[in-house]
């Protein structure tokens, strides 16, 4: 166990703290859960689409001028 919150004994805190961060370690899983979502689709192809555009659209400005 470790102290936590530092107060130089280990307490019911600390203990829940303990079991929390070794449960989340023994699946693999952020401790809330939270997974990271990815643009997948129809937002994913716009986003692509209008990143390509506006590189192009800025390569021939720079050739021209």
């Amino acid at each position: 166990m470790i102290d936590w919150n530092r107060n130089g004994t280990i307490g019911p805190v600390d203990v829940g703290v303990s079991v929390g961060i070794n449960e989340a370690a023994a699946d693999n899983q952020p401790a809330n859960d939270e997974t990271l979502k990815k643009p997948t689709g129809c937002l994913a192809f716009c986003l692509i689409v209008i990143a390509s555009a506006t590189s192009a659209i800025v390569g021939v400005w720079r050739l021209i001028v």
